[in-house]
């Protein structure tokens, strides 16, 4: 017994014997490959950890005078959490009122450094001028240095804040989730935050 199975604008036959079978297996194979690969990404969903009073610290660096600043974040891992709660100084070579940009020099010797002292590169963060929320959204520049560092195999997400309190956390294609410990800190949506500063 045979089928007729249509193919790209052409019948073709199909033997209801072991290549069909086969043909039909490969597809179904091929689609299980798809589904584990959704599941391993979400199982891999990186989980961040900040405490309220690290996120009201780094703000008050950030925005502590008219120019933009940024600064990188590390902290303990364990197999649950990446714990942001150590800023990682370098310099920078340009900061203004809308744009910064660090040292290449400095940059890589402290991740170096970071690195032979056993810890990564867990966040960066960096201001942006304006207030709300919209003001942190991520620009084209820093989406393109968020992947950068993704593809260079760093645990990263970034962070933006704004003049107001305003706090985003973002990434390219890293899939993750962020919980703020404390008070003081309202969660807005699943990626914003906007600290109480009165």
């Amino acid at each position: 017994m045979h089928m007729t199975k249509w193919k790209k604008g052409r019948k073709a036959r199909v033997g209801a014997t072991a290549p069909g079978f086969v043909h039909i297996s490969t597809r179904l194979v091929r689609r299980e490959r798809r589904n584990l690969r959704t599941e391993d990404t979400s199982l891999r969903s990186a989980k961040y950890l900040m405490s309220s009073l690290f996120l009201r610290e780094a703000y008050q660096d950030l925005v502590r005078d008219a120019a933009e600043d940024m600064q990188f974040v590390t902290g303990p891992e364990s197999e649950d959490y990446r714990v942001l709660s150590r800023f990682v100084v370098f310099e920078k070579n340009t900061r203004t009122a809308v744009r910064v940009t660090g040292d290449p020099q400095s940059s890589h010797r402290v991740l170096i450094a970071l690195s032979q002292s056993g810890h990564r590169l867990l966040a960066w963060m960096h201001s942006h001028p304006g207030v709300g929320a919209n003001a942190t959204c991520p620009s084209g520049t820093d989406l393109a240095h968020q992947a950068r560092l993704e593809r260079g195999g760093y645990p990263t997400i970034g962070l933006i804040t704004s003049r107001d309190g305003y706090v985003r956390f973002f990434s390219k294609d890293l899939p993750f989730t962020v919980h703020i410990t404390g008070g003081d800190v309202r969660r807005i949506d699943e990626r914003i935050y906007q600290l109480d500063l009165e």
